[in-house]
């Protein structure tokens, strides 16, 4: 399950979200987060290994880039698990 993460976003962002949300069926409204600066860290454990953070966002993770990174909106994309055989 593909999930964005929306951290420390400009408020109109929340603002945006509170609209549009309602419209969006809940399959989809369920893989879109976002969190503010304070919050993020704690909530965001619930979908990440804190091993598996990438420097920038404060883990120790340094492999190829497997998240996305929106520097404008500070959106990060983290892509489905690799099936497993």
């Amino acid at each position: 399950m593909r999930m964005i993460f929306f951290i420390n976003p400009p408020a109109t962002a929340s603002g945006v979200w509170k609209m549009i949300s309602p419209l969006l069926d809940p399959v989809v409204r369920e893989k879109i987060h976002i969190y503010g600066t304070k919050e993020w860290p704690e909530k965001i454990q619930k979908y990440l290994n804190a091993e598996d953070l990438p420097k920038e966002l404060g883990g120790p993770a340094t492999g190829p880039s497997w998240y996305h990174i929106d520097a404008d909106a500070a959106a990060y994309q983290i892509p489905d698990p690799p099936a497993r055989a």
